[in-house]
């Protein structure tokens, strides 16, 4: 009887042991190469693939890890070329391989029109509605293209032009903003939420780092609770939004 016992639990740990940590397997990712049409190599394209973010190389290459297991769309953008969104299906535990090719477009003089204390491209303005709207309630701090475009970094650019915003460094040498409003304890923390053409961006300050100031269209930055729109309302204290030049 003993004997049978120890064989039916030595049978009934097989399938047990074999699914593992529930979970352990629930994220993959994703490499590829960026080409333009012609299949040359093309570097410094953002790609986002469920909220991460990844910079292609001078060969066209990139990688994204760490996304949840499933079906997501793929966004790829670099100005001078047309953004372009495609499917992927991200295996759990595994990585999968696709080939983004972009399609370079004529820069030109886009018409120009005066939107308070900058310039915004009215080839813009259809993505740029909801940064209008907030400025208008007169909450916040907004910056154009013109305001930001030649600061070294969107950090520093944020850091320079903002009351209440400092950049530190960390004992690494890695660079981040301090927001003096957003004070040290309570369930917002210290949490800097950024968002990207609308969507927030996983990684919150470590998102800036794929963008330089030349990439964006326009800037919002919020300071404290007080003044966060309604979707950035939860676990941050302060929000940064950048919207993205189109070409």
């Amino acid at each position: 009887m003993r004997l049978s016992l120890l064989a039916f639990l030595a049978l009934a740990a097989v399938p047990l042991a074999a699914q593992g940590t529930p979970g352990s397997a629930a994220t993959g990712g994703v490499q590829g190469r960026v080409v333009s049409k012609d299949s040359v190599p093309v570097s410094d394209v953002v790609v986002s693939i469920a909220g991460r973010l990844a910079r292609s190389d001078a060969a066209g290459l990139f990688t994204v890890r760490g996304i949840p297991a499933g079906t997501h769309d793929v966004e790829a953008r670099r100005i001078g070329f047309e953004p372009i969104k495609q499917r992927v299906t991200v295996p759990a535990g595994g990585i999968a391989t696709i080939r983004v090719v972009l399609n370079e477009v004529s820069v030109r003089l886009e018409a120009m029109r005066t939107v308070a204390e900058g310039m915004l491209g009215d080839g813009n303005l259809w993505m740029l509605r909801e940064f209008e709207r907030r400025r208008a309630r007169g909450v916040g701090r907004f910056y154009t293209r013109r305001e930001v475009e030649n600061f070294f970094s969107i950090g520093t650019a944020v850091a320079a032009t903002t009351p209440g915003v400092r950049e530190v460094r960390d004992q690494f040498g890695n660079w981040s903003m301090t927001f003096t409003r957003c004070g040290s304890g309570g369930l917002v923390g210290g949490v800097v939420a950024v968002f990207v053409d609308g969507m927030r961006a996983y990684g919150g300050q470590d998102a800036l780092s794929f963008y330089r100031p030349n990439d964006i269209e326009a800037m919002e930055v919020y300071r404290s609770v007080s003044e966060l729109p309604p979707e950035a309302v939860g676990d941050a204290c302060a929000a940064i939004y950048i919207w993205l030049r189109r070409t």
